[in-house]
């Protein structure tokens, strides 16, 4: 098994498009990407494949962001998929994923820590933190979860800037559904 959450990171970094006004959580809309639905701020855009960093592992399967930028930095959600070489569960991904997350920054705060239960019944953790990843970017808040759908997993996170309170993202990530 391979973690991939690196590449979201550095995406997840560097996302800056037009100003504009972010959203309310409650003026979500729904997304079809034919594997999977989820439900995105109306707001927000998809971004274009441009500006989206090829990953190391996995695939970019969704990229949007907040027209809305603070210091240089647009709120924005990024899913990424990958097959799974065994078994596993979505609450198991979810913790290794999170293991390997709180090693790759260079300053790290955890500021939530609780299950997430998708329409489906299936269990995931989902995390939230605060991090900058190196020294060239701006410390930012992380929520952060997976779910697996059959032999692949979507790694999805939301990275928004500090004065956002994360849980009001966690009605995204939980909106999330396999097809």
């Amino acid at each position: 098994m391979r973690i991939f959450f690196l590449v979201a990171l550095l995406f997840l970094s560097s996302c800056s498009l037009p100003v504009g006004t972010d959203t309310t959580q409650s003026s979500l809309i729904p997304y079809d990407w034919g594997q999977f639905t989820i439900q995105v701020p109306k707001s927000w855009n998809e971004a274009k494949k441009q500006d989206i960093p090829l990953p190391k592992n996995g695939t970019v399967v969704l990229a949007y962001v907040s027209p809305e930028i603070t210091n240089g930095f647009s709120n924005n959600l990024l899913i990424i998929k990958e097959k799974l070489t065994g078994l596993m569960s979505s609450k198991k991904y979810s913790e290794l994923n999170h293991i390997q997350t709180t090693k790759s920054y260079l300053e790290y705060t955890k500021l939530l820590d609780s299950s997430i239960l998708f329409s489906d019944g299936d269990e995931s953790k989902v995390y939230g933190f605060e991090a900058r990843y190196n020294q060239n970017t701006p410390r930012k808040k992380f929520l952060q979860t997976s779910k697996i759908c059959t032999d692949t997993v979507y790694l999805m996170t939301v990275s928004i800037s500090l004065e956002k309170d994360i849980t009001k993202y966690k009605e995204i990530l939980q909106s999330f559904t396999c097809k």
